[in-house]
């Protein structure tokens, strides 16, 4: 099992629930918007940018790397409601 956990603004460390770290930082380009795991290896995150990416932390790859902002924006191209500062 994998416990994440964003320390800096852009950047999520994957520690075990001992809090050993397991992985290198991941640098994400923008702060977290959600952050979900599984309960397992699966850790799915969203950012302030729109950026969707969903890694299988086991195998350490990146199984989905989406923008979601098309879903976000409004009719300006300006994401509604938006109020995230790092």
């Amino acid at each position: 099992m994998a416990c994440p956990l964003t320390s800096l603004p852009a950047r999520t460390q994957v520690v075990s629930p001992a809090g050993r770290l397991l992985l290198p930082a991941l640098h994400l380009g923008a702060c977290v918007a959600f952050m979900a795991t599984d309960g397992g290896w699966r850790l799915l995150v969203v950012t302030v940018d729109g950026a969707l990416r969903l890694w299988d932390l086991q195998k350490q790859a990146v199984e989905v790397e989406a923008s979601i902002l098309p879903l976000l924006s409004g009719p300006a191209g300006c994401v509604e409601g938006a109020r995230a500062r790092c």
